[in-house]
């Protein structure tokens, strides 16, 4: 079921199941800059995104980002990956950053108005959005697409 859409000004509260089994909790990133990074395993510009994820994770390492992947978790569906396949998959990536799931975009995703995958939401350290982005603009990098926010979200209060 969806939840109704996300209010803006409202800190953003999420509990989103993660391939480890504790879940990702917007109450304890609080405090904390956070980029979440909506899209789906298998996705053709993963490989790209990721590079793209990693140029931020080093250049603003303030910022805590968060993979968030839009796949299901029902074997019958096309799009299905595996706790374990999913946690295989970023051991081998050597992932920095946490992968949570979104099935469907039923959590997350769609609560938070968001219709492309891959999508990106920048919330403040009081948990409240401060930017949304969809899609990937490939004329520039994220980082640069991002930076002023990025810059902007991480200054003292």
């Amino acid at each position: 079921m969806v939840q109704k859409v996300q209010k803006q000004g409202d800190p953003v509260e999420f509990l989103l199941p993660t391939p480890n089994g504790s879940p990702l909790d917007a109450e304890q990133l609080r405090g904390k800059a956070v980029l979440l990074c909506f899209t789906a395993h298998g996705s053709p510009l993963m490989r790209l995104l990721l590079r793209q994820m990693n140029t931020i994770a080093d250049n603003h390492p303030q910022v805590t980002l968060c993979l968030v992947l839009t796949n299901s978790t029902q074997p019958r569906d096309r799009d299905f990956i595996s706790d374990a396949d999913l946690k295989t998959w970023r051991d081998q990536l050597h992932l920095t950053y946490p992968v949570a799931r979104d099935p469907r975009g039923n959590l997350l995703f769609q609560r938070l108005n968001l219709s492309v995958i891959p999508s990106f939401v920048l919330l403040r350290k009081d948990g409240t959005v401060a930017v949304k982005r969809e899609g990937l603009d490939l004329t520039t990098t994220l980082a640069e697409q991002m930076r002023a926010d990025l810059l902007r979200v991480v200054q003292p209060d």
